[in-house]
């Protein structure tokens, strides 16, 4: 029987097929535009959409590598809100840490193995001792940044009254507990609303036998609930204290 002929569905003849497919994946044959079989005919795929083009400008701090705290605070003084942050090389900072308050819709990333280094004193002076501290900021978003704490006693980052902070594919090392101090984490965001903090790797904090200790993500706390944390598909390896803790709402 040539390819193109098919037995009808009455068997009685041979008939010219083609696939007419509708809904429900069915094939007719051309002559009697009967139903003869039901194949699976898949769809084509949707194409992809289009690459969103980033058309936010872009400011660059090249970072010295001794000593960059005065510097990179000046240069965030200085930074526009709607811009992307990019950190070229490792930033030292000292333990007067950084902090950034009321600033919206900026974007931090930083070269290949760049980021922070923390060079301080054991503890820093920025609330709960933190590197990076975010304050009353909307829509700040860290991206693919290392922090490496240096076994100093303080936090790497810390948003504070913040709407939609966003920490993702962060690297977060070497913290050491501080005993005399409140209790804090690597990442810690409190009296934020719908904070974001997936696939980081956090690793090596320390703590104390049956006691306190630095944990890796922690989300509200006390009176300072966050709302809607969704944290996701982190790895907190070698933890001083719980790895992941939220006090939030909704």
């Amino acid at each position: 029987m040539p390819r193109d002929l098919q037995p009808c569905s009455d068997g009685s003849q041979n008939h010219l097929f083609t696939p007419v497919p509708d809904r429900r994946n069915k094939v007719f044959c051309q002559r009697c535009l009967q139903v003869t079989k039901i194949v699976v005919i898949p769809d084509e795929p949707d194409p992809a959409p289009p690459p969103i083009e980033e058309t936010r400008p872009r400011f660059t701090y090249h970072a010295n590598g001794v000593n960059d705290t005065a510097a990179l605070q000046n240069f965030l003084n200085t930074l526009p809100g709607g811009c992307i942050c990019r950190i070229n090389g490792e930033a030292a900072i000292g333990s007067a840490g950084l902090s950034i308050s009321g600033l919206s819709n900026v974007k931090f990333i930083s070269s290949f193995d760049g980021g922070f280094k923390a060079i301080g004193d054991e503890i820093y002076g920025t609330p709960y001792s933190s590197l990076l501290y975010f304050n009353h900021t909307m829509d700040i978003e860290i991206y693919s940044v290392n922090f490496d704490m240096s076994g100093k006693q303080a936090q790497a980052v810390f948003f504070h009254n913040s709407t939609r902070p966003r920490i993702l594919h962060c690297q977060i090392k070497d913290i050491r507990h501080n005993p005399s101090g409140a209790p804090f984490a690597a990442i810690k965001a409190d009296a934020c609303e719908e904070p974001e903090i997936g696939f980081n790797e956090i690793i090596n904090l320390t703590g104390e036998e049956g006691g306190e200790g630095v944990r890796g993500i922690w989300a509200g706390v006390g009176n300072e609930f966050s709302v809607k944390p969704y944290i996701h598909d982190n790895i907190v390896r070698n933890p001083g204290h719980t790895g992941i803790i939220t006090e939030s709402s909704g």
